[in-house]
């Protein structure tokens, strides 16, 4: 009866750390700290959406939908510096922009620059050699990284994360031919070695993944950065919104929280680093800063 009764205490016990694990992670919210809506002097037009972001020292680099264009804005002074402008092209979204670690050339004041396009035909990430001279930027195509085939992989809506500092590149996509929440649809996550910048295009396969693993699904992936290893990233639209912290080696979130819904009205984009706060771009150009307490 004794044995019984611990028994039943020690699973009550384990009941309740789990309660209370779930609740950490399905709302950190205590640990963020939304601290203002950046303002610039001025900002670049697009004609359909704003989307991925990156950011390498003070330059913010404002990427559109059907890669219309991109917008460079100086994080100190809150200056527009440049806009730079493409032929659009409908298969690019655009959904996330990371710069790795590595130059093109050692002379190179930027590593290179990987946008992401999160499209089932177009399943690729175009890596850019960026050149300044003064407020002028230029964007050199140098490479293109192919994704699996979503038919055949069977990863919808690829989008990738860039770890320079491990020489990872994450490919992360849907089980299921949607982008929304539901208990059938999966969230695939597979690492690769980041390829050199040797080849003009390098096509991933499926089998070259050093690691893959799944997740329950979140609607709408989108923008977010590789720190120390783990994957800082928004997700949703609308009224379901979170920023979520992906630990690989955990092989799920270690952190979930619900962002400001007066804040992200519509949808979150890019987010990028910079003096260790969060900057993050919605779908409108807003863009808002805020920390999290790890």
């Amino acid at each position: 009866m004794k044995k019984k009764i611990v028994s039943l205490i020690l699973i009550a016990a384990l009941v309740a750390c789990a309660l209370l694990l779930f609740t950490a992670c399905a709302d950190d919210t205590k640990r963020l700290s939304f601290k203002a809506e950046v303002s610039f002097r001025e900002t670049h037009e697009v004609e359909r959406s704003y989307q991925g972001a990156a950011a390498y020292g003070k330059y913010f680099f404002q990427f559109s939908d059907h890669m219309e264009n991109v917008g460079v804005y100086d994080l100190e002074n809150g200056s527009l510096l440049c806009v730079r402008n493409w032929t659009m092209n409908e298969l690019y979204h655009c959904n996330n922009a990371n710069f790795g670690i590595k130059k093109y050339s050692e002379q190179d004041e930027f590593p290179l620059l990987y946008v992401s396009m999160e499209n089932i035909d177009a399943h690729l990430a175009l890596v850019f050699r960026v050149q300044r001279s003064e407020n002028d930027f230029s964007f050199t195509k140098v490479q293109t990284v192919v994704y699996p085939d979503p038919r055949q992989s069977g990863v919808y809506y690829p989008n990738c994360m860039i770890d320079g500092q491990n020489d990872r590149m994450y490919v992360m996509g849907y089980t299921e031919y949607s982008y929304k929440k539901s208990k059938s649809n999966r969230i695939k996550v597979s690492e690769f070695v980041l390829p050199d910048c040797s080849s003009e295009t390098v096509e991933l396969r499926s089998e070259d993944a050093l690691s893959s693993f799944e997740i329950d699904s979140v609607t709408a992936t989108q923008g977010g950065l590789v720190k120390n290893g783990k994957i800082y990233q928004v997700y949703g639209f609308k009224n379901d919104i979170t920023f979520r912290i992906l630990d690989p080696k955990e092989k799920g979130f270690t952190a979930v929280v619900n962002l400001p819904k007066n804040k992200f009205k519509r949808e979150p984009e890019g987010m990028v680093e910079y003096n260790g706060d969060f900057y993050c771009a919605d779908v409108t150009g807003a863009v808002y800063k805020f920390s999290l307490t790890e």
